[in-house]
């Protein structure tokens, strides 16, 4: 694994979430500050981690897409 990798999954352990904005540029949420030493080493390989924020949030995107939802519940279209 690339350390770009296991930094982003370090900050997937403390709950961030990675989201692509509409020019591309990644936003990272969490639901507390990420320590001073990870947002660091995020600036440092801003150009790879920003490019693997992006690849993550897209597969997570599509991951929730086709997992199956109790809310969208499949039925057969009755025949009038």
């Amino acid at each position: 694994m690339s350390d770009v990798v296991i930094l982003l999954a370090r900050c997937r352990e403390l709950g961030a979430e990675f989201f692509p904005l509409p020019d591309g540029k990644p936003k990272v949420r969490a639901p507390a500050p990420l320590p001073e030493e990870l947002r660091e080493q995020l600036r440092q390989r801003k150009p790879e981690s920003a490019a693997a924020m992006i690849q993550l949030s897209h597969i997570h995107l599509m991951l929730r897409k086709l997992a199956p939802s109790a809310q969208r519940e499949f039925r057969y279209a009755v025949a009038a």
